[in-house]
């Protein structure tokens, strides 16, 4: 490093609690014997909400580092909703890594199942000798999987894969489950496997509030119908907040079938929200929302 330039690097550390400690305290170490830098750390660590993490974006980064980037798991005992609104949490942090991702200047990701790598990482991160860096002993275990713990289907086929798209994996595919959305005839209620739709034209679903990244993306949903379903118009809407992307459908037999919808994300860190829609009144049916998978294009 050439000492005969003085500069300001802006560093922003997203990950566990104790990995970031871990991280600044070691870099901060190396910088202490090279008195041309100037570290400015940002910290962003679980359960913020969208309006602590929006400012985040305003602030040009140098240099991103995912230390122990893992989502948080939770116990098996909570009810849906509780789940549902924990990892919208964790969620919108995994959203905003992506957008930074593609914002800071430089990027490093430090795998938890490689402590021993981590001051090697970070030195040729920095373009700094290894000896210049203190010694410290590994950083403690984050939150991830632990025994008593469990995933769930929201959590593994939406929250970890968008863990895994921050740290560099290509293909973005989500999935959102049916015990993700909310009973349109019983509103705050989890949407049960089946739904009458004999009755009025009505939203019959809608949910789950969660964000994606910004970008064009496709929805399938996977819908079954029963035998005596008739023929019956339905409405599959996407709301962004910002725009509403909406498909027509028709259905004249029972069975499973899928549905496509094309939208767009343009607003950072939205809630998302689906709603499937019958467009005239029945006398008999039921439908089952199955899940919606959701594939950045």
């Amino acid at each position: 490093m050439d000492n005969g330039i003085s500069y300001c690097m802006k560093v922003l550390l997203l990950g566990t609690h104790p990995s970031n400690v871990w991280v600044r305290s070691f870099i901060e170490g190396a910088a202490e014997s090279e008195p041309s830098l100037y570290l400015e750390f940002l910290e962003i660590e679980a359960q913020l909400q969208r309006e602590q993490l929006l400012p985040l974006m305003s602030n040009s980064v140098d240099a991103l580092i995912l230390s122990d980037y893992l989502p948080a798991y939770f116990h098996e005992t909570l009810n849906g909703l509780s789940l549902v609104s924990l990892v919208r949490s964790e969620a919108q942090r995994a959203v905003l890594a992506l957008e930074l991702v593609e914002q800071a200047n430089r990027t490093l990701t430090l795998d938890r199942s490689h402590f021993d790598l981590w001051p090697m990482k970070i030195s040729e991160f920095f373009g700094l000798p290894l000896h210049c860096f203190p010694s410290l002993p590994p950083p403690a275990a984050s939150n991830a999987l632990q025994p008593g713990l469990t995933s769930t289907p929201l959590i593994s086929q939406y929250l970890e894969p968008l863990f895994a798209a921050a740290r560099g994996a290509d293909l973005l595919r989500l999935i959102w489950p049916s015990d993700s959305f909310l009973d349109g005839d019983a509103p705050d209620q989890i949407l049960p496997q089946t739904v009458e739709v004999a009755g009025r034209a009505r939203i019959l679903a809608y949910g789950p509030y969660l964000p994606l990244p910004r970008g064009k993306w496709l929805a399938r949903a996977y819908l079954g119908f029963s035998t005596d379903i008739g023929k019956m118009p339905f409405i599959l809407e996407v709301d962004t907040g910002e725009t509403v992307s909406r498909g027509f459908f028709e259905v004249d037999r029972g069975g499973i079938f899928s549905v496509e919808l094309e939208f767009q994300i343009v607003e950072l860190l939205p809630l998302v929200e689906l709603r499937l829609i019958s467009q005239d009144s029945a006398l008999e049916g039921q439908i089952a929302l199955i899940e919606i998978e959701l594939q950045c294009l």
